[in-house]
């Protein structure tokens, strides 16, 4: 889109709605899901604290990269819906 730019890996539009930030977050964090789901065989697999290493340092830091300026949003949103 033209109405957006990616700063310090925050993805900004002009309505500073962060509806496409957050829907390449959640592709990303999809992604990284489905390798690890590969790599986990369906006989064998990755031990459960291996899981959890990947899930900790890999992707819970890229889902709340830059939280602090869009959770607000997300909060109304969700606010809304209630």
């Amino acid at each position: 889109m033209l109405n957006e730019v990616k700063y310090l890996g925050v993805t900004l539009d002009s309505k500073l709605n962060w509806n496409q930030h957050l829907q390449k977050t959640i592709n990303k964090a999809q992604t990284t899901f489905a390798v690890v789901r590969c790599i986990c065989g369906k006989k064998w697999g990755v031990r459960p604290n291996m899981v959890h290493w990947l899930y900790s340092r890999v992707i819970r830091p890229s889902i709340f990269h830059g939280a602090l300026v869009w959770w607000s949003k997300v909060m109304e949103k969700i606010l809304k819906l209630n």
